[in-house]
Protein backbone atom coordinates (compact mmCIF):
# COMPACT_ATOMS: atom_id res chain seq x y z
CA UNK A 1 0.00 0.00 0.00
CA UNK A 2 1.52 3.29 -1.09
CA UNK A 3 -1.03 5.61 0.58
CA UNK A 4 -0.27 5.91 4.29
CA UNK A 5 -1.14 8.12 7.22
CA UNK A 6 1.27 11.03 7.63
CA UNK A 7 0.46 12.80 10.89
CA UNK A 8 -3.01 14.25 10.35
CA UNK A 9 -2.68 13.95 6.57
CA UNK A 10 -2.14 11.27 3.93
CA UNK A 11 1.00 10.62 1.91
CA UNK A 12 0.99 8.92 -1.49
CA UNK A 13 4.37 7.34 -2.27
CA UNK A 14 4.00 5.94 -5.77
CA UNK A 15 6.27 3.27 -7.21
CA UNK A 16 5.97 0.86 -10.10
CA UNK A 17 8.20 -2.18 -10.54
CA UNK A 18 10.47 -0.75 -7.89
CA UNK A 19 10.88 2.60 -9.66
CA UNK A 20 9.93 5.78 -7.81
CA UNK A 21 7.32 7.84 -9.67
CA UNK A 22 6.39 10.57 -7.21
CA UNK A 23 5.18 11.52 -3.75
CA UNK A 24 2.72 14.07 -2.35
CA UNK A 25 0.86 14.74 0.90
CA UNK A 26 -2.90 15.42 0.96
CA UNK A 27 -5.50 16.36 3.54
CA UNK A 28 -7.86 13.63 2.37
CA UNK A 29 -7.15 9.97 1.74
CA UNK A 30 -9.23 9.91 -1.42
CA UNK A 31 -7.12 12.70 -2.91
CA UNK A 32 -3.94 10.77 -2.19
CA UNK A 33 -5.44 7.66 -3.79
CA UNK A 34 -6.52 9.68 -6.84
CA UNK A 35 -2.96 11.01 -7.18
CA UNK A 36 -1.62 7.46 -7.04
CA UNK A 37 -4.04 6.28 -9.72
CA UNK A 38 -3.18 9.23 -11.95
CA UNK A 39 0.56 8.53 -11.87
CA UNK A 40 0.10 4.82 -12.47
CA UNK A 41 -2.30 5.43 -15.37
CA UNK A 42 0.06 7.95 -16.96
CA UNK A 43 2.93 5.53 -16.59
CA UNK A 44 0.83 2.79 -18.23
CA UNK A 45 0.10 5.18 -21.13
CA UNK A 46 3.81 5.70 -21.70
CA UNK A 47 4.09 9.06 -19.92
CA UNK A 48 7.46 9.48 -18.19
CA UNK A 49 6.12 11.06 -15.00
CA UNK A 50 9.58 11.26 -13.42
CA UNK A 51 10.78 13.63 -16.11
CA UNK A 52 7.86 15.91 -15.32
CA UNK A 53 9.62 16.92 -12.09
CA UNK A 54 12.32 18.73 -14.03
CA UNK A 55 12.10 22.49 -14.52
CA UNK A 56 10.77 24.13 -17.67
CA UNK A 57 14.20 25.67 -18.30
CA UNK A 58 15.79 22.22 -18.63
CA UNK A 59 13.78 21.43 -21.77
CA UNK A 60 14.06 24.69 -23.72
CA UNK A 61 17.33 23.81 -25.49
CA UNK A 62 15.97 20.32 -26.29
CA UNK A 63 12.86 21.90 -27.81
CA UNK A 64 14.85 24.13 -30.15
CA UNK A 65 17.20 21.32 -31.13
CA UNK A 66 14.32 18.98 -31.89
CA UNK A 67 12.67 21.53 -34.20
CA UNK A 68 15.91 21.94 -36.13
CA UNK A 69 16.45 18.19 -36.46
CA UNK A 70 12.87 17.40 -37.50
CA UNK A 71 12.88 20.26 -40.04
CA UNK A 72 9.11 20.66 -39.81
CA UNK A 73 9.08 24.42 -39.41
CA UNK A 74 10.85 27.18 -41.30
CA UNK A 75 14.09 28.74 -40.13
CA UNK A 76 12.28 32.05 -39.59
CA UNK A 77 9.79 30.35 -37.26
CA UNK A 78 12.58 28.70 -35.29
CA UNK A 79 14.39 32.02 -34.88
CA UNK A 80 11.17 33.70 -33.74
CA UNK A 81 10.60 30.96 -31.17
CA UNK A 82 14.11 31.45 -29.80
CA UNK A 83 13.49 35.18 -29.54
CA UNK A 84 10.16 34.57 -27.78
CA UNK A 85 11.80 32.43 -25.10
CA UNK A 86 13.98 35.38 -24.14
CA UNK A 87 10.76 37.00 -22.91
CA UNK A 88 9.87 34.10 -20.56
CA UNK A 89 10.36 35.17 -16.92
CA UNK A 90 12.65 33.30 -14.52
CA UNK A 91 9.82 32.30 -12.19
CA UNK A 92 8.08 30.46 -15.03
CA UNK A 93 11.25 28.73 -16.20
CA UNK A 94 11.82 27.44 -12.65
CA UNK A 95 8.43 25.72 -12.46
CA UNK A 96 8.34 21.95 -12.65
CA UNK A 97 6.92 20.94 -16.03
CA UNK A 98 4.14 18.85 -14.53
CA UNK A 99 3.02 21.74 -12.31
CA UNK A 100 2.49 24.29 -15.08
CA UNK A 101 -1.19 25.21 -15.41
CA UNK A 102 -3.10 27.44 -17.80
CA UNK A 103 -3.27 30.25 -15.23
CA UNK A 104 0.55 30.28 -15.10
CA UNK A 105 0.71 30.83 -18.87
CA UNK A 106 -1.94 33.54 -18.66
CA UNK A 107 0.09 35.29 -15.96
CA UNK A 108 3.17 35.22 -18.21
CA UNK A 109 1.20 36.74 -21.10
CA UNK A 110 -0.40 39.39 -18.89
CA UNK A 111 2.93 40.45 -17.37
CA UNK A 112 4.54 40.70 -20.79
CA UNK A 113 1.64 42.74 -22.20
CA UNK A 114 1.59 45.11 -19.22
CA UNK A 115 5.32 45.67 -18.81
CA UNK A 116 6.21 46.07 -22.47
CA UNK A 117 2.95 47.43 -23.94
CA UNK A 118 2.83 44.63 -26.48
CA UNK A 119 0.34 44.59 -29.31
CA UNK A 120 -2.20 41.79 -29.40
CA UNK A 121 -0.51 40.09 -32.36
CA UNK A 122 2.78 39.90 -30.46
CA UNK A 123 1.09 38.33 -27.43
CA UNK A 124 -0.68 35.78 -29.62
CA UNK A 125 2.66 34.85 -31.21
CA UNK A 126 4.17 34.51 -27.72
CA UNK A 127 1.41 32.07 -26.76
CA UNK A 128 1.97 30.14 -29.99
CA UNK A 129 5.61 29.55 -29.04
CA UNK A 130 4.68 28.37 -25.54
CA UNK A 131 1.99 26.10 -26.98
CA UNK A 132 4.49 24.56 -29.40
CA UNK A 133 6.88 23.95 -26.51
CA UNK A 134 4.30 22.12 -24.39
CA UNK A 135 3.07 20.18 -27.41
CA UNK A 136 6.65 18.95 -27.81
CA UNK A 137 6.72 17.83 -24.18
CA UNK A 138 3.35 16.14 -24.59
CA UNK A 139 3.68 14.40 -27.95
CA UNK A 140 7.41 13.95 -28.53
CA UNK A 141 8.82 13.58 -25.03
CA UNK A 142 5.62 12.16 -23.51
CA UNK A 143 6.22 13.90 -20.21
CA UNK A 144 2.84 15.63 -19.75
CA UNK A 145 -0.71 14.77 -20.77
CA UNK A 146 -2.11 18.21 -21.60
CA UNK A 147 -0.95 21.48 -23.11
CA UNK A 148 -1.51 24.30 -20.56
CA UNK A 149 -0.89 27.04 -23.14
CA UNK A 150 -3.53 25.99 -25.63
CA UNK A 151 -6.48 27.36 -23.64
CA UNK A 152 -4.68 30.42 -22.25
CA UNK A 153 -6.64 33.63 -22.79
CA UNK A 154 -5.02 36.65 -24.42
CA UNK A 155 -5.00 39.49 -21.85
CA UNK A 156 -7.39 42.29 -22.71
CA UNK A 157 -7.91 40.99 -26.22
CA UNK A 158 -10.88 42.65 -27.87
CA UNK A 159 -12.06 42.60 -31.43
CA UNK A 160 -12.47 46.19 -32.58
CA UNK A 161 -14.66 47.37 -35.46
CA UNK A 162 -11.47 47.92 -37.44
CA UNK A 163 -10.64 44.23 -37.17
CA UNK A 164 -14.18 43.19 -38.09
CA UNK A 165 -14.87 45.79 -40.73
CA UNK A 166 -17.74 44.59 -42.87
CA UNK A 167 -21.13 43.74 -41.47
CA UNK A 168 -23.58 41.80 -43.63
CA UNK A 169 -25.05 45.00 -45.07
CA UNK A 170 -21.61 46.38 -45.91
CA UNK A 171 -20.06 43.36 -47.61
CA UNK A 172 -22.40 43.68 -50.60
CA UNK A 173 -21.12 47.19 -51.27
CA UNK A 174 -17.55 45.85 -51.16
CA UNK A 175 -18.55 43.00 -53.50
CA UNK A 176 -19.85 45.39 -56.16
CA UNK A 177 -16.59 47.33 -56.02
CA UNK A 178 -14.49 44.15 -56.20
CA UNK A 179 -16.60 42.70 -59.00
CA UNK A 180 -15.66 45.64 -61.21
CA UNK A 181 -12.02 44.68 -60.67
CA UNK A 182 -12.24 40.89 -61.03
CA UNK A 183 -15.51 38.96 -60.83
CA UNK A 184 -13.89 35.61 -60.03
CA UNK A 185 -11.85 36.89 -57.10
CA UNK A 186 -14.79 38.96 -55.88
CA UNK A 187 -16.81 35.74 -55.65
CA UNK A 188 -13.97 34.06 -53.76
CA UNK A 189 -14.05 36.92 -51.25
CA UNK A 190 -17.80 36.54 -50.81
CA UNK A 191 -17.52 32.79 -50.22
CA UNK A 192 -14.75 33.24 -47.65
CA UNK A 193 -16.88 35.86 -45.90
CA UNK A 194 -20.14 33.92 -45.70
CA UNK A 195 -18.42 30.65 -44.75
CA UNK A 196 -16.06 32.46 -42.32
CA UNK A 197 -13.07 30.55 -43.67
CA UNK A 198 -9.48 31.02 -42.67
CA UNK A 199 -7.30 31.80 -45.68
CA UNK A 200 -5.51 28.45 -45.62
CA UNK A 201 -8.85 26.63 -45.35
CA UNK A 202 -10.12 28.37 -48.50
CA UNK A 203 -6.93 27.41 -50.36
CA UNK A 204 -7.24 23.77 -49.32
CA UNK A 205 -10.94 23.31 -50.01
CA UNK A 206 -11.80 20.69 -52.63
CA UNK A 207 -14.83 20.32 -54.86
CA UNK A 208 -15.88 17.23 -52.91
CA UNK A 209 -16.07 19.26 -49.71
CA UNK A 210 -19.14 21.06 -51.07
CA UNK A 211 -22.42 19.24 -50.43
CA UNK A 212 -25.41 20.64 -52.33
CA UNK A 213 -27.98 17.90 -51.61
CA UNK A 214 -30.44 18.42 -48.75
CA UNK A 215 -29.03 21.13 -46.50
CA UNK A 216 -26.25 22.78 -48.56
CA UNK A 217 -23.03 22.83 -46.54
CA UNK A 218 -19.26 22.59 -46.82
CA UNK A 219 -16.85 20.38 -44.93
CA UNK A 220 -13.86 22.33 -43.65
CA UNK A 221 -11.22 19.72 -42.83
CA UNK A 222 -7.82 20.91 -44.03
CA UNK A 223 -5.61 23.97 -44.49
CA UNK A 224 -2.98 24.79 -47.10
CA UNK A 225 -0.31 27.35 -46.22
CA UNK A 226 1.17 29.65 -48.82
CA UNK A 227 4.10 28.03 -50.61
CA UNK A 228 3.09 24.52 -49.54
CA UNK A 229 1.71 21.72 -51.70
CA UNK A 230 0.57 19.30 -49.01
CA UNK A 231 -2.41 20.35 -46.84
CA UNK A 232 -2.42 20.01 -43.08
CA UNK A 233 -5.27 19.82 -40.57
CA UNK A 234 -7.25 22.89 -39.53
CA UNK A 235 -6.05 25.19 -36.75
CA UNK A 236 -7.96 23.23 -34.09
CA UNK A 237 -7.17 19.84 -35.72
CA UNK A 238 -10.90 19.25 -36.12
CA UNK A 239 -13.16 19.16 -39.16
CA UNK A 240 -16.39 21.14 -39.15
CA UNK A 241 -19.53 21.58 -41.25
CA UNK A 242 -20.57 25.09 -42.23
CA UNK A 243 -23.98 25.84 -43.83
CA UNK A 244 -24.00 27.56 -47.20
CA UNK A 245 -25.80 30.90 -47.29
CA UNK A 246 -28.23 31.51 -50.14
CA UNK A 247 -26.05 34.47 -51.11
CA UNK A 248 -23.13 32.26 -52.17
CA UNK A 249 -25.01 29.07 -53.09
CA UNK A 250 -25.18 29.96 -56.83
CA UNK A 251 -21.45 30.73 -56.81
CA UNK A 252 -20.56 27.35 -55.31
CA UNK A 253 -22.94 25.55 -57.66
CA UNK A 254 -21.04 27.00 -60.61
CA UNK A 255 -17.67 26.26 -59.00
CA UNK A 256 -18.35 22.52 -58.59
CA UNK A 257 -20.32 21.88 -61.77
CA UNK A 258 -18.64 19.23 -63.91
CA UNK A 259 -15.44 19.10 -61.88
CA UNK A 260 -13.69 16.22 -60.10
CA UNK A 261 -14.13 15.87 -56.34
CA UNK A 262 -10.41 16.09 -55.60
CA UNK A 263 -9.87 19.29 -57.56
CA UNK A 264 -9.15 22.46 -55.62
CA UNK A 265 -12.27 24.59 -55.36
CA UNK A 266 -10.17 27.74 -55.86
CA UNK A 267 -7.14 26.61 -57.90
CA UNK A 268 -3.98 28.72 -57.80
CA UNK A 269 -5.39 30.97 -55.06
CA UNK A 270 -2.64 33.02 -53.43
CA UNK A 271 -2.65 36.17 -51.34
CA UNK A 272 -0.60 38.06 -53.91
CA UNK A 273 -2.87 37.15 -56.83
CA UNK A 274 -6.04 37.79 -54.81
CA UNK A 275 -4.96 41.22 -53.55
CA UNK A 276 -3.56 42.32 -56.89
CA UNK A 277 -6.69 41.44 -58.89
CA UNK A 278 -9.01 43.13 -56.39
CA UNK A 279 -6.67 46.12 -55.96
CA UNK A 280 -6.87 45.42 -52.26
CA UNK A 281 -4.69 48.37 -51.31
CA UNK A 282 -7.32 50.64 -52.83
CA UNK A 283 -10.52 48.70 -52.08
CA UNK A 284 -9.77 46.85 -48.83
CA UNK A 285 -10.21 49.91 -46.61
CA UNK A 286 -6.94 49.17 -44.83
CA UNK A 287 -8.03 45.71 -43.69
CA UNK A 288 -6.21 42.38 -43.92
CA UNK A 289 -7.61 39.27 -45.58
CA UNK A 290 -8.51 37.71 -42.25
CA UNK A 291 -11.10 40.48 -41.88
CA UNK A 292 -13.28 38.51 -44.30
CA UNK A 293 -13.52 35.66 -41.81
CA UNK A 294 -14.08 38.04 -38.90
CA UNK A 295 -16.84 39.77 -40.81
CA UNK A 296 -18.60 36.49 -41.60
CA UNK A 297 -18.70 35.45 -37.94
CA UNK A 298 -19.97 38.91 -37.03
CA UNK A 299 -22.77 38.48 -39.57
CA UNK A 300 -23.83 35.31 -37.73
CA UNK A 301 -23.87 37.24 -34.47
CA UNK A 302 -25.92 40.00 -36.12
CA UNK A 303 -28.45 37.39 -37.23
CA UNK A 304 -28.80 36.03 -33.71
CA UNK A 305 -27.24 32.62 -34.37
CA UNK A 306 -26.84 30.83 -30.99
CA UNK A 307 -23.31 31.08 -29.61
CA UNK A 308 -22.66 27.28 -29.43
CA UNK A 309 -23.65 26.99 -33.09
CA UNK A 310 -21.45 29.95 -34.04
CA UNK A 311 -18.55 28.37 -32.19
CA UNK A 312 -19.02 25.10 -34.07
CA UNK A 313 -19.33 26.74 -37.48
CA UNK A 314 -16.32 28.99 -36.88
CA UNK A 315 -14.14 26.19 -35.53
CA UNK A 316 -13.27 28.07 -32.35
CA UNK A 317 -11.61 25.98 -29.65
CA UNK A 318 -12.84 28.35 -26.90
CA UNK A 319 -16.29 29.87 -26.53
CA UNK A 320 -14.67 33.05 -25.21
CA UNK A 321 -13.35 33.71 -28.70
CA UNK A 322 -16.84 33.45 -30.15
CA UNK A 323 -18.29 35.71 -27.48
CA UNK A 324 -16.11 38.61 -28.67
CA UNK A 325 -18.21 38.82 -31.81
CA UNK A 326 -21.45 38.82 -29.83
CA UNK A 327 -20.16 41.64 -27.64
CA UNK A 328 -19.06 43.57 -30.71
CA UNK A 329 -22.49 43.71 -32.33
CA UNK A 330 -24.14 44.18 -28.94
CA UNK A 331 -27.74 45.31 -29.22
CA UNK A 332 -28.01 44.11 -32.81
CA UNK A 333 -27.45 40.51 -31.73
CA UNK A 334 -29.86 40.90 -28.82
CA UNK A 335 -32.54 42.33 -31.08
CA UNK A 336 -32.05 39.53 -33.60
CA UNK A 337 -32.31 36.93 -30.86
CA UNK A 338 -35.54 38.42 -29.53
CA UNK A 339 -36.97 38.52 -33.06
CA UNK A 340 -36.19 34.80 -33.49
CA UNK A 341 -37.82 34.01 -30.14
CA UNK A 342 -40.92 36.04 -30.97
CA UNK A 343 -41.23 34.36 -34.36
CA UNK A 344 -41.00 30.93 -32.74
CA UNK A 345 -43.62 31.81 -30.15
CA UNK A 346 -45.91 33.04 -32.90
CA UNK A 347 -45.53 29.78 -34.84
CA UNK A 348 -46.35 27.80 -31.70
CA UNK A 349 -49.28 30.04 -30.88
CA UNK A 350 -47.83 31.11 -27.53
CA UNK A 351 -49.45 34.36 -26.39
CA UNK A 352 -50.25 35.98 -23.06
CA UNK A 353 -53.95 36.18 -22.24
Amino acid sequence: MTVKKHGNRWRAMVRKNGEYLGSRVFDLKRDAEAYERKLLEECADGIDVRQGSRQVSEYVADFHENRELMNRVSEATRETDKHMFKRVPTWFLSLRVKDVKTHHVEKVLAEDAREHTRKEGSIIRYRTTLSAFFTYLMNTRQIITRNPARAAAIPGAQLSPEKIPWLSTEIHERFLIWRDKDKGMAEVALVIYFLALRWGEARAMEVGDVVLDGQPRVLVQRSLSEGKTIPKSTKTNKARWVPISNVVLPILQRKVDGRGKRERLFPALTRTRFKWRLRWDETGQGKNLHSLRHGGITAWAEAGVPVPLMQRWAGHARVETTMKYVHLVGDQASAAGIAMLNAQNQRLGITAK
